[in-house]
């Protein structure tokens, strides 16, 4: 009888070992393959459920960086697709620290304007953009600006989009097809923050951060911007804020050192910078002291903007507007 009570009790000491094994072979499997499950994430079409398992995945990525865990993975994957693919991006994560030079930009005729609007010539204003842009900004620069009457609104805005998948949502080709039944006098765009991915040119995948990687989404972002400054004379391009996630953070700091540089070359442009407003020195921060008064200024998910943060967001936009445009009666200025 005790005999049979030890066999049962290493039978179940054996079995609870082996699923304690299987559990942490798992939870590592998890932490290499982070990288996969990232990319599946951005690549989920439903920006609701984008946001809950990024929530989830993001520290997992974050943590797997820091202990070199998805190392392998990225290092493989880069040579895989090399040899398969014909992909000669590199390995991805290249990018942290590169220098991005001012690449040329396409030759565009300075638009100069002298009008002067109002409610009888109203400005007409473009906002485009992915859940940034639609979710936050653009609410809340139709709510500020409803009491303008020399402002005319009107928003082109698609979830989850971005200029590395034209598949998904080809941008110049849907502006091109609105511009073709209106007119506009200022096109503002905020895009970027589903542009973390390899993207694809003539067959040939290209790895996020490669060399190759940023001379075609420079390519991309001056395709759109030239066709809406062909046509509107003026464009803004808003800067990606801060985000919570360091890894997510630095990748949008790419696309924001290409969008900058791009701009500072451009006579028909204005870059609205949102890092010394929605941040502290730069720096990620739920909550921002205004006025003696601290405001969320961030959504939960550590990407979107609160109703607060798009309001900072909108106040800097209207001013940038206020200098590049005359009006019959000045501006109004938004309380913080």
């Amino acid at each position: 009888m005790e005999k049979q009570n030890n066999k049962d009790f290493y039978k179940k000491q054996s079995l609870r070992q082996s699923l304690v094994l299987v559990l942490l072979i798992v939870a590592l499997l998890v932490f290499v393959l982070s990288p996969l499950l990232v990319k599946w994430v951005n690549d989920l079409k439903d920006s609701h459920a984008k946001q809950i398992v990024h929530s989830l995945v993001d520290p997992i990525d974050e943590a797997s960086e820091k202990l070199y865990l998805s190392w392998p993975l990225k290092n493989l994957r880069g040579k895989f697709r090399s040899f398969f693919l014909n992909d000669f991006s590199g390995p991805e994560g290249d990018f942290d620290r590169m220098e991005i030079a001012h690449l040329p930009v396409g030759e565009m005729p300075l638009y100069i304007r002298d009008d002067v609007f109002s409610s009888a010539y109203p400005l007409r204003i473009l906002l485009l953009g992915d859940s940034m842009m639609k979710g936050s900004v653009a609410a809340l620069f139709r709510r500020e600006s409803s009491g303008y009457d020399y402002f005319e609104v009107s928003e082109l805005s698609k979830i989850s989009s971005g200029l590395s998948r034209p598949d998904f949502f080809n941008w110049p080709i849907e502006v091109e097809k609105l511009l073709s039944l209106r007119q506009f006098d200022l096109a503002v765009i905020m895009l970027g923050m589903n542009d973390a991915q390899s993207v694809e040119s003539t067959g040939r995948y290209y790895t996020f951060g490669s060399d190759k990687w940023v001379e075609i989404y420079t390519s991309r972002v001056d395709d759109l911007v030239k066709l809406l400054a062909l046509s509107t004379g003026q464009v803004y391009w808003i800067q990606l804020p801060p985000m919570r996630n360091k890894v997510f953070n630095d990748r949008m700091e790419l696309i924001n050192l290409i969008t900058e540089n791009y701009f500072a070359s451009l006579k028909q442009g204005r870059y609205i910078y949102t890092h010394d407003i929605l941040g502290k020195e730069g720096k990620y921060d739920d909550f921002l002291e205004v006025q003696g008064n601290y405001l969320r200024v961030r959504n939960s998910d550590g990407m979107h903007l609160s109703f607060e943060g798009a309001r900072i967001v909108v106040k800097r936009l209207i001013e940038g507007i206020h200098d590049d445009f005359s009006f019959e009666v000045p501006l109004k200025n938004l309380e913080n």
